[in-house]
């Protein structure tokens, strides 16, 4: 089996064109990979449509040019995952973000909750915010998926006072009844989906000691379906990827894969 062309990632695809690779794009061709001039490769860019590409030349810049050799094309979800997660002690964030970026999460807002112990100097936020942004890039050169977009820090609160742009949203709670999967998919509103529409979700994922009672009425004054996965405490880390893989399993499949996996009602709970 032939060899997958390297995926390289750029901010917008013209086509037909050609387009130039960042510095360190640019040596990792070269130096790393030797391509050499008419050596396939691909490119996306970060919205996440990618097209086929051919290495045409090195500038004396050192910077590489690559000529388009198909139209950019992607895949159209008909569903957008946001999560607002609380942001994590130890340094942890950066793996969420790795993690975001592999999952398909297209928004992730570093949360801040009564209990959340992590806050981020303003002097250091955007040093901070910057390396956000390189770990999600990096995890969309590997997975194929659109750059995650990362938020600056933000209330709980006013996280909430944007109900408006999010469909349905849930906040996880492990005091909480497990997840009804139907709830997942169902849309805001009771009319039907066309498959052209895309359904908005927001996820609310607390800090390690939890969501407060207080946030969780707010949240439940707003509409939010409030959820466990099972019936212990999983570790920040465990619950992200457990969640997200999740909905995004429900969201994408529609659920016509699982539903006969479950006996019952309709529902596909008993």
């Amino acid at each position: 089996m032939p060899k997958k062309p390297k995926r390289f990632l750029v901010k917008d695809l013209a086509w037909p064109g050609k387009v130039l690779l960042n510095a360190n794009d640019s040596h990792h061709l070269q130096h790393v990979l030797r391509l050499k001039s008419g050596d396939p490769c691909s490119i996306a860019d970060e919205s996440g449509r990618q097209a086929g590409a051919v290495v045409s030349a090195v500038l004396p810049s050192g910077l590489v040019e690559v000529t388009l050799v198909t139209p950019p094309a992607g895949t159209q979800k008909n569903f957008h995952i946001i999560v607002a997660q609380a942001i994590p002690q130890r340094g942890i964030m950066d793996s969420l973000v790795q993690k975001a970026g592999e999952l398909g999460v297209e928004f992730l807002i570093p949360l801040i909750t009564s209990r959340t112990q992590v806050r981020i100097a303003e002097s250091a936020l955007k040093r901070v915010t910057e390396r956000w942004h390189r770990i999600a890039v990096e995890a969309s050169k590997q997975s194929g998926n659109a750059v995650t977009k990362i938020g600056l820090p933000e209330n709980f609160e006013k996280v909430l006072e944007r109900r408006n742009e999010f469909g349905n949203i849930f906040l996880a709670h492990p005091g909480a009844e497990p997840i009804d999967f139907k709830s997942v998919i169902a849309p805001a509103s009771q009319r039907t989906l066309s498959r052209n529409d895309r359904r908005s979700v927001l996820i609310l994922i607390g800090p390690e000691g939890g969501f407060s009672e207080k946030e969780i009425g707010e949240a439940q004054a707003k509409g939010a379906c409030i959820f466990s996965l099972y019936r212990c405490v999983l570790k920040t880390e465990t619950a992200f990827v457990s969640i997200v893989s999740l909905f995004r399993y429900l969201l994408e499949s529609d659920w016509r894969v699982c539903r006969p996996c479950f006996r019952g009602n309709d529902t596909g709970i008993d």
